[in-house]
């Protein structure tokens, strides 16, 4: 791990590459598309498609959400077709297929005649859906997984010639060296966060030492969306093998989400991550009154940041998230959960029946009690305790 830091703060162009992760890659793919056919020789044959002797016609990046839009004009038999290439890129978040689906239904949905489209999958992390030929069948196009690794051995293939295509090939030589190894090192990164989830302490980040070393280097959040992203993908696979729902729905928050994103079933779960305060966290929530979603929902769940489970009632209308609870005998117990040491501070945020209710919040539409969790916990236990709240919200609070 120290080796990979020390590596990595030689590198020009990781220092530059900080300001913006997904962007500044697919900035760098651009420049080599546009500048060495070499390269784009090698990135089609990646695809299954023959050796063209061709650049893009067109670049394009963030058009329509797409991280790398390439274009290329072929000609086969006096016939001219369009071959548009459409690169997703992770670099510090995990892939969801609802996610990629979005983007190929889109773009499917318009595409003209002699067009084909390929999709590729850039990303650090190999999602578990990635499976037969490196593939993502999504229903409306087929997503091909690209590793860092194996992007930096695409392009140290013809590395020799890609860089004749330079004008000033020694710079450009220097330039894509670097690359290279900035990208292999940044996988092996990627590489042991994973192992690291697997296999030790899902600790606290302001106890765990690699998250000191990852912050050193500025790269502190990546750290902390890579091991939460793990988590949840972990999680969804364990929801699913153990048959506690069969519509768990990664992505999508359904306190905020847009009314398409939510889903019809009574049985959904929705798992999301992300960053508040610099310290990764994990939402895992239902949606109490189904019915009436998506114009005024009442949602429910548990959210796990720094060692602390917290039990959270939220809305996503003018109303206060409390009343929810304040309406809900079965809620109330198990939002309380006094049998169980949840802190709800000090304050008094309300009376009910002549009661003081205590209970922390982010504003009025998020309330939440916490507990800590041990800070030894390893990511068995942690999934033990999640799946186990999970149970008791369906058997107790839904049914």
């Amino acid at each position: 791990m120290e080796e990979i830091i020390k590596n990595l703060n030689k590198s020009t162009l990781f220092r530059l590459s900080l300001g913006s992760k997904e962007l500044f890659h697919s900035n760098f793919l651009a420049w080599l598309a546009e500048k060495s056919t070499a390269f784009n020789q090698e990135f089609l044959s990646f695809l299954g498609l023959p050796n063209y002797d061709i650049k893009p016609s067109k670049i394009y990046r963030e058009k329509e959400h797409i991280d790398l839009w390439l274009e290329y004009e072929i000609q086969e038999n006096q016939i001219t077709k369009k071959v548009k290439v459409f690169v997703e890129n992770k670099v510090k978040s995990i892939p969801y297929k609802s996610q990629l689906d979005s983007y190929a239904e889109k773009q499917e949905s318009k595409k003209e005649k002699d067009v084909e489209n390929y999709y590729i999958l850039l990303s650090l992390y190999r999602p578990s859906f990635i499976v037969n030929n490196d593939c993502y069948k999504s229903p409306f196009g087929n997503w091909k997984y690209l590793s860092y690794t194996q992007l930096s051995e695409i392009i140290k293939k013809q590395k020799d010639i890609i860089v004749n295509d330079f004008e000033d090939n020694k710079y450009a030589a220097h330039i894509i060296d670097d690359y290279i190894k900035f990208i292999n090192q940044l996988s092996s990164l990627g590489d042991y966060i994973s192992d690291s989830v697997k296999n030790n302490r899902f600790y606290p980040s302001h106890l765990d030492s690699d998250w000191e070393m990852f912050q050193e280097i500025r790269m502190g959040d990546f750290y902390e969306k890579f091991r939460y992203a793990i988590l949840a993908e972990h999680l969804k696979d364990e929801l699913e093998k153990k048959h506690i729902s069969e519509n768990v729905i990664m992505g999508v928050n359904p306190g905020t989400c847009k009314e398409d994103e939510l889903s019809n079933s009574q049985d959904a779960i929705y798992i999301d991550t992300g960053m508040s305060r610099s310290n990764g966290l994990i939402d895992i929530k239902m949606v109490l009154n189904q019915e009436q979603a998506p114009k005024s929902r009442k949602v429910i769940g548990i959210q796990i940041q720094d060692g602390k489970l917290r039990r959270l009632v939220e809305t996503n209308t003018k109303g206060k998230a409390i009343d929810i609870v304040k309406d809900k005998t079965k809620i109330k117990d198990w939002f309380d959960g006094r049998d169980e040491c949840f802190d709800a501070g000090t304050k008094v945020q309300k009376q009910i029946d002549n009661e003081d209710i205590r209970y922390h919040s982010f504003g009025e539409s998020f309330v939440y009690r916490r507990k800590e969790l041990d800070e030894t916990c390893s990511l068995n236990e942690l999934m033990d305790i999640i799946i186990n709240e999970i149970k008791n919200i369906k058997e107790y609070v839904l049914s």
